[in-house]
Formats: structure tokens, C-alpha cells, sequence
């Protein structure tokens, strides 16, 4: 199944990946690679742009997309690539979530 990654589309607009692009950079890349092939796309929304407000938006988004799936870190915003030296996670806790 394609995935497609933020790391990937960042680095094809010569971005880092750290939340430069915004959601509409995905959607677009994710709607090509689903109309180039014929078997199901599964998106990587980071932390769904925002916060718990924000991710139901973006699920209707990438739906109506028809995009089969999204992949949403439990990460707090901005997040930064892990591929990063020094990177260090911050996680939401369970409790701040709905």
C-alpha cells in the first residue's frame, strides 16, 4: 500500500520536514499518488495540523480525498523529524486528549 510520507513531499518541495508545508501540500500530493495508482493510499498527517481540534478536520479531509487512511502521531505541535540529531519527542498525554 503507498504511503504517502511528509519526509518524502517535504524533501520534494526542498523543505525540511518540521511542519513547514501545510495541510493542503499534503492533500495535494496525497490525491496524485492516489490518482497514479490503483490500489489504496494511506496518508501520514503528522498530528493532524494542529491539535485535537484540528484532526477530525483533516480525517474528513483526506476522506473526501478518497484517501483509504491516515496515520496521526500523538506528538505535540510543531513536531520535528526524529531523523534529526538532538530531536527529542514531547508526548500529549493521555488525559489532553479526547
Amino acid at each position: 500500500m503507498p504511503l504517502a510520507k511528509w519526509f518524502e513531499i517535504s524533501a520534494s518541495n526542498g523543505v525540511p520536514d518540521a511542519n513547514i508545508l501545510d495541510m493542503s501540500a499534503q492533500l495535494t500530493a496525497s490525491r496524485q499518488i492516489g490518482d497514479a495508482v490503483s490500489i489504496p493510499v494511506i496518508a501520514d498527517c503528522d498530528n493532524g495540523y494542529g491539535n485535537a481540534i484540528n484532526a477530525p478536520l483533516t480525517a474528513r479531509q483526506f476522506a473526501r480525498a478518497g484517501i483509504a487512511g491516515i496515520c496521526i502521531e500523538d506528538n505535540v505541535f510543531p513536531k520535528r523529524c526524529s531523523f534529526y540529531a538532538g530531536t527529542r519527542r514531547s508526548w500529549c498525554r493521555a488525559r489532553n486528549m479526547p
